[in-house]
């Protein structure tokens, strides 16, 4: 029998370059980081035989234990953002900047590998 609960990452993401406004960046960004975050604190699991969030995967050699999978499910909000745009001498766009900070929620189902 398996059950789903939430695990909660904070994460950060940046752009800097020619695209004014590319917030899909800073979020692709910043989730990957949440990815690599929750995935780091489900390996610390002490009855993990088997964890799964994306395409990072490690499986321990164990006979007993729970697979933790991430479910494709997730909800974030940001929670705080900065944005600047740099412009030359003659007051032309030359550069935007970006960055944001996350709270990912991680939708992850524990299911017993006995």
């Amino acid at each position: 029998m398996s059950t789903t609960f939430t695990k909660w990452t904070d994460s950060q993401g940046g752009y800097s370059g020619k695209v004014r406004g590319n917030w899909d960046a800073v979020e692709q960004q910043a989730l990957a980081g949440a990815k690599q975050n929750v995935f780091n604190a489900l390996l610390e699991e002490s009855d993990a035989a088997e964890v799964h969030v994306d395409t990072l995967g490690k499986q321990f050699f164990k006979d007993h234990g729970f697979k933790y999978e991430w479910n494709g499910h997730q909800t974030n909000s940001f929670t705080g953002q900065h944005e600047h745009v740099d412009r030359d001498a003659f007051g032309r766009f030359k550069n935007w900047q970006g960055s944001r900070i996350y709270k990912f929620g991680f939708e992850i189902d524990k299911v017993p590998m006995d």
